[in-house]
């Protein structure tokens, strides 16, 4: 699906434009000019509804197009969070302190320091955060290079179809910039996103913007013209903050999550259409 309405054809007194679009969709459109901009569409003939849906929602919006897509990581790339609720059990045990996986649910989206650091108070941990995280780190990138893991279904798929359409890929992740790395490595997909932003190196993580706003800054784009991919509560309201638009997708693993505030909530990452939002 290619960028079908470039401004200069929005600006012909009088156009008729045929776009060819991926998967065979083709639509004409005809366009009045100085009323291209307060017709939604005077003339649709799309071989399939989606492209409609698609005129509908981003093309005829003054500015706005979509130039970025930013993924979190954990629970959405990689389907983590049985490995950090896991793994942060044992650290906790490691430490003299016992915890259910259910009591971490709170802490899905936040950095390690953020959490580490409510942790540490909450059980008077005598051991430094430093300390900690060491510990966690270490054992979260031996799991990951000793296990057969891929990533969760449908990710290499919409990656292709992205980059295909030219669209700027992002990470936004609060977990460590040596384990997305070693995430992405592991899934040879390295190569295919523009940015890697980790919370850990902006002032404040995830459920505040920061981390989203320094993506699209490190984009070259604005965050309107950016969608996000979050399985978080955390991470939906730090992309919302940052006023991007914003898939929820359900992950089971990912805890007990209020997704609510997403623009789309989906329970499948093949589920995912560019043309939904």
């Amino acid at each position: 699906m290619k960028r079908l309405l470039l401004k200069r054809e929005l600006h012909n007194p009088i156009a008729f434009v045929l776009h060819p679009l991926a998967y065979g969709k083709i639509a004409i459109l005809l366009s009045f000019y100085p009323l291209a901009y307060e017709i939604r569409v005077l003339l649709a003939i799309p071989l399939h509804g989606k492209l409609t849906r698609f005129l509908n929602k981003f093309e005829l919006q003054g500015d706005e197009i979509l130039k970025a897509f930013i993924f979190d990581m954990d629970g959405v790339i990689i389907d983590s969070e049985p490995i950090h609720f896991d793994i942060d059990v044992k650290t906790m045990n490691f430490f003299g302190v016992t915890i259910s996986p259910h009591e971490l649910d709170e802490f899905v989206g936040m950095t390690n320091p953020e959490m580490w650091k409510i942790l540490k108070q909450k059980f008077n941990i005598s051991h430094s955060v430093s300390e900690i995280i060491e510990y966690q780190l270490s054992l979260k990138i031996e799991l990951i290079r000793s296990t057969e893991i891929g990533p969760i279904n449908g990710i290499y798929e919409l990656i292709l179809e992205l980059k295909k359409l030219n669209i700027l890929l992002g990470i936004a992740s609060s977990s460590p910039i040596k384990f997305i790395n070693e995430v992405l490595l592991k899934f040879k997909i390295l190569e295919y996103f523009d940015c890697i932003v980790s919370g850990e190196e902006v002032a404040k993580g995830k459920p505040e913007p920061d981390v989203y706003l320094e993506a699209a800054k490190l984009l070259g784009v604005d965050p309107s013209e950016c969608i996000v991919l979050e399985d978080s509560k955390n991470g939906i309201q730090s992309a919302k903050s940052a006023g991007m638009k914003c898939f929820g997708f359900i992950n089971q693993n990912s805890g007990n999550q209020d997704l609510s505030k997403a623009d789309i909530i989906v329970n499948s990452i093949r589920g995912i259409k560019v043309t939904d939002l």
